[in-house]
């Protein structure tokens, strides 16, 4: 038993030796090994230039009307016919919309009628009142010759005045039935809606069959030529936004230089600032409905200059990589303003010093000392 538990621990001490110098061997040889040489990033360069730098804002606007006329009837009335659609172009006094006009129709009838029997009762009473007056001027001279008692004479002047009075009705029933015409022809008229003014149809509103009742719009209608362009911007940049300064519009990749003409005194329910720009003779398909880029300078500066793609910004502040002896040396900036392609900055960098341009994840990889190998331009 003794001879068995003394040949296992020796089994074990053998193992246990052979393990060890398998370990030592294994430590030699990589502390012998050649080390692996690290490999210069390569990356691209910029130099650091001096300029002036514009942030623009892009915006999108929308294209309205100078003015904007609602066509609205005046008068209650089945629609028959709706000449104009979206689009259309439209001159002055053309017919756009046509009403029953069979009640209009009637009231004028009746009171063209009314009107023709008021004038027969004024002709009538004018007849009968030159006849009394004839009686009562020889009454008078009667009366005054004695010829005739003075009551006869009373009774004359008081025929006079009523004939004069009843003159007076009749008159004023003709001048009422006149009016009453009027009305009934302008009541009639009310019943064809024209174009007040030369432009084109923004909205159709309504279709024939439906019932138009006044004040509800029926077209609506913006004039030829002149545009403004309804703009809305976030709420940082209206310091930036001053009547009469320089915007410009974008269409089909054309320019238009343009300024801001009014800024409206408050902000929408969505924390927007809005403006807008008038536009006297807009190009072709600048109508309203349309969209148009609009482009704002919020900021402007000048200095040293970096491109955008060198900038690593992040929460503990934005940072730059220049070149040092060929290695990465991180330096802090502040950035001020910037374009699309480059950025105004402040900070330990001097004109015409070379900074790594990549991608934020590239730059992410850089640190102080990374070896670096500038590609070729």
């Amino acid at each position: 038993m003794r001879a068995r538990t003394l040949v296992t621990i020796i089994v074990i001490i053998l193992l246990a030796t052979a393990l060890v110098t398998v370990r030592m061997h294994r430590v030699s040889d990589k502390n012998s090994a050649p080390l692996i040489e690290v490999q210069p990033a390569v990356v691209v360069v910029e130099a650091v230039t001096t300029s002036q730098v514009q942030e623009v804002r892009h915006l999108l606007g929308e294209v309205l009307g100078h003015t904007e006329v609602t066509l609205a009837p005046r008068v209650t009335g089945r629609i028959l016919a709706v000449t104009a659609r979206e689009g259309d172009h439209l001159r002055r006094g053309q017919l756009l919309v046509r009403l029953d006009a069979r009640e209009a129709k009637d009231a004028l009838a009746q009171a063209t009628a009314r009107l023709s029997s008021a004038q027969i009762a004024v002709e009538a009473a004018r007849v009968a009142m030159q006849v009394q007056h004839d009686a009562t001027a020889r009454d008078k001279l009667l009366a005054e010759a004695g010829a005739i008692a003075q009551e006869a004479w009373d009774h004359s002047s008081a025929r006079d005045a009523a004939a004069e009075a009843q003159f007076a009705v009749a008159r004023a029933q003709c001048t009422a039935a006149e009016e009453s015409l009027d009305s009934a022809r302008t009541r009639l008229e009310y019943t064809t809606l024209v174009a007040p003014i030369e432009g084109r149809v923004a909205a159709r509103l309504a279709e024939p069959g439906d019932l138009a009742t006044p004040g509800k719009a029926l077209l609506k209608i913006v004039p030829a030529g002149a545009v403004r362009i309804r703009c809305r911007a976030p709420a940082e940049d209206l310091p930036a936004l001053t009547v009469g300064g320089a915007v410009t519009l974008t269409q089909d990749q054309v320019s238009i230089p343009s300024k801001i003409s009014r800024i409206f005194p408050a902000m929408d329910k969505e924390h927007l600032s809005t403006f807008e720009i008038d536009l006297a003779h807009p190009p072709e398909g600048l109508v309203a409905g349309a969209t148009v880029g609009v482009d704002v300078v919020v900021t402007s500066a000048r200095g040293l200059t970096i491109p955008v793609q060198s900038l690593l910004e992040g929460e503990y502040g934005s940072f730059v990589f220049t070149v040092v002896d060929d290695k990465a040396h991180p330096v802090a900036v502040d950035p001020i303003a910037r374009s699309e392609q480059r950025v105004v900055v402040t900070g330990a960098l001097e004109l015409g010093q070379q900074v790594v341009v990549a991608r934020p994840s590239r730059l992410m990889q850089l640190a102080e000392g990374t070896p670096l190998r500038i590609a070729p331009r």
